[in-house]
């Protein structure tokens, strides 16, 4: 069944709207006068140059006057800046054809499966299907309603059950010794993906159902060989719009050695204060920004390819310290209490399981927990697309199941929607 582009075009707008107004209407009046003046600076017709660097500047300086001087963040503001930014580059290139479609614009920059926490979708990637008719695909819907019950699973069962642990033991770290250090830490690395992964996951299932095609912004980035590797897996689009608008424009690796390094540090610190200005997100981006220089080992070894997926497994761990706690100094005393504590021994371990629940039945929770780890690692790495299949209603019911029994509810909000 084909419907008219335009009632979707403004259900969509009227959605958008709606959307914002709700979770933060006072910063609707700024988004709407970015997206006004930005507009404008794609349609001029005369010193087309001039006014896509105007657009440009003006959209940064507005990101980075609230980045640095403001406490509370407009919702969605490092995600449509950057939407908007690549917008505006893209038209002065003649990558997107449509700037005179105000509507399309609209839609695109304010686009509410993504305007919390992503993915960065492009212009052409939102206007082009919008010019499009809209088509009912059974598989489609099937694949969204996977990706929408997998969202809320990774989120409410894996990311926020992480975070009962992981909450309590970085919020009082110097009372704990190495090991609960350790397992806060590498339950951190976990959560972070169940909760951006899972919002990931959700925005594109409600994009699939209404009738968009959005890249997916995870693939398994934990499986990853190095750090190289592992942005190439993980927050796919954020990598790709720094990559493409930031290291490339700056010489990529087309000018020397020691050239890419520099390249590379500046397009890190930008992503590490696109996160945050503490200076444990600075240091996360030099962290990050040093490490990815390094290239991907080349190995048919399935031994030495799992030794060096576990060893940028800890080095993203590491980072996520820093990260987590969001300042350098925090991060280091954090890594001296692990190293200089730890230690195995039953006391120990007794008192290092008791943070997850107050109780010796978060024994039984880390195992279920580890078994649903263990399913959405099965699934990721069986995916097919093939949703007729008597698999596929397995998937959802456990899912379901999981979400209601497991589910973690009341701290609704996603990691990602402080960034």
């Amino acid at each position: 069944m084909t419907q008219k582009i335009n009632r979707r075009k403004y259900l969509l707008l009227i959605l958008n709207i709606l959307f914002y107004c709700l979770l933060d209407f006072k910063s609707l009046p700024l988004l709407l006068l970015l997206i006004l003046f930005t507009f404008f600076c794609t349609n001029v017709k005369k010193y087309k140059k001039f006014f896509a660097i105007l657009g440009v500047s003006v959209t940064a300086l507005v990101w980075l006057f609230y980045k640095s001087y403001i406490m509370r963040l407009p919702l969605g503001l490092s995600f449509y800046s950057f939407k908007i930014i690549s917008y505006i580059l893209d038209c002065y290139k003649g990558k997107i054809s449509f700037q005179n479609h105000f509507i399309s614009y609209f839609i695109y920059v304010t686009y509410f499966p993504e305007i919390i926490s992503g993915p960065i979708s492009r212009g052409n990637t939102i206007v082009n299907q919008l010019e499009q008719s809209f088509t009912f695909q059974k598989e489609k819907w099937l694949k969204g309603m996977q990706l929408i019950l997998s969202g809320l699973f990774l989120k409410y069962v894996i990311a926020n059950r992480a975070m009962l642990y992981v909450d309590k033991v970085f919020g009082d770290f110097s009372s704990y010794t190495g090991l609960t250090l350790f397992i806060a830490a590498i339950l951190y690395s976990i959560q972070i993906y169940g909760d951006f992964s899972g919002y990931s996951n959700l925005s594109i299932g409600v994009s699939n159902l209404l009738g968009f095609e959005i890249e997916r912004n995870f693939n398994r980035p934990y499986f990853s060989k190095s750090i190289k590797e592992f942005w190439g897996r993980w927050h796919i689009s954020l990598s790709s719009w720094l990559k493409d608008y930031i290291y490339i424009p700056l010489g990529g690796n087309r000018k020397g050695k020691l050239r890419k390094w520099f390249n590379s540090m500046v397009t890190f610190l930008v992503s590490g204060f696109w996160h945050g200005n503490g200076t444990g997100y600075l240091f996360w981006g030099c962290y990050h920004g040093v490490l990815s220089n390094f290239s991907t080992p080349k190995t048919k070894s399935k031994i030495k390819t799992l030794g060096l997926q576990l060893l940028t497994f800890i080095e993203i761990t590491i980072g996520w310290i820093f990260f987590r706690t969001e300042s350098f100094t925090k991060g280091i005393l954090y890594l001296k209490q692990m190293v200089t504590t730890f230690r195995i021994e039953y006391s120990t371990v007794l008192s290092s399981i008791l943070p997850f629940t107050g109780d010796n039945s978060s024994i039984a929770l880390a195992i279920i927990l580890f078994l649903l780890v263990l399913f959405e690692w099965i699934v990721e790495v069986k995916r097919k697309d093939d949703y007729s299949s008597q698999n596929y209603g397995l998937i959802l019911f456990v899912y379901v199941f999981s979400i209601i029994v497991l589910g973690v509810f009341g701290v609704n909000k996603f990691i990602y929607m402080n960034y």
